[in-house]
C-alpha cells in the first residue's frame, strides 16, 4: 500500500514539474506588414508571406527574404496562400501574379487567365496539395483548378453542379476522407468527393 502511495505522489509531482512550465513565445519581426499565408516545408522550414508580396522562408533560426528584387523573383502583389507538396516545392497563390511554384532555385508562374480563361483576373486565391501531391487552385471567378503535373482541368459551372456565385474560391481544404471543402465569396461552400 505504502509503495502505491509513494508511486501516486511521485507520479502527481512529475506531472506537476512537466505541466506548471512556462509557455515560450517567439517573436519573428517580418517588417511593417501584414501576414496573410503560413505553412512549413519538408525539412521543418517555416514560410510566411505577406500582403505586400514578399516571401520569408524562417531556416533555424535564419530568416532569408524574397521580393521584387530577388532574381527570377517579381511583383506579384497580394499573396493569398502558401503551401508545400510531396516534393518540397512551395506553391504560392497571387493577387496579380497567377500561381506561383518556388522549388528553391528557380521561380515558374502559372497563369491564370489562359488556365482558367473565365477568370476574371490573373489571380489565383487559394492553394492545397492533396494526398497524390495533385495542386488545386482556387481562382478569381472561374471555379476550382486542378494541376497534375501535366495538365489543368478547371471545375465550373459548365461541368459541375458548381452555381456561377460559387465560382470565387477563397479557401480549400481536404478532409481526412478524401473529399475537397472549398468556400465561396456569396453562395457557401461545396464539397467534391474526388474518389468516385
Amino acid at each position: 500500500m505504502k509503495i502505491v502511495f509513494k508511486f501516486i505522489l511521485v507520479s502527481i509531482f512529475l506531472t506537476g514539474l512537466l505541466h506548471s512550465q512556462t509557455p515560450e513565445w517567439l517573436l519573428y519581426r517580418l517588417g511593417n506588414t501584414k501576414v496573410t499565408a503560413i505553412c512549413e516545408d519538408n525539412d521543418a522550414n517555416m514560410w510566411f508571406a505577406d500582403r505586400r508580396g514578399n516571401i520569408y522562408k524562417l531556416e533555424g533560426d535564419l530568416i532569408i527574404m524574397y521580393d521584387s528584387s530577388s532574381p527570377g523573383f517579381t511583383d506579384v502583389g497580394r499573396i493569398w496562400a502558401i503551401t508545400v507538396d510531396q516534393l518540397n516545392n512551395l506553391w504560392i497563390a497571387s493577387q496579380e501574379a497567377g500561381l506561383i511554384k518556388f522549388d528553391g532555385t528557380n521561380w515558374t508562374y502559372f497563369d491564370m487567365l489562359k488556365i482558367a480563361p473565365g477568370s476574371v483576373a490573373n489571380s489565383a486565391w487559394e492553394v492545397e496539395v492533396d494526398e497524390k501531391n495533385t495542386i488545386w487552385v482556387g481562382t478569381y471567378w472561374a471555379g476550382l483548378a486542378k494541376y497534375d503535373g501535366q495538365e489543368w482541368t478547371i471545375y465550373d459551372n459548365t461541368n459541375s453542379p458548381m452555381p456561377p456565385g460559387q465560382m470565387e474560391i477563397n479557401v480549400i481544404h481536404i478532409d481526412s476522407n478524401g473529399n475537397l471543402w472549398y468556400g465561396s465569396d456569396y453562395e457557401g461552400a461545396g464539397r467534391f468527393d474526388r474518389i468516385k
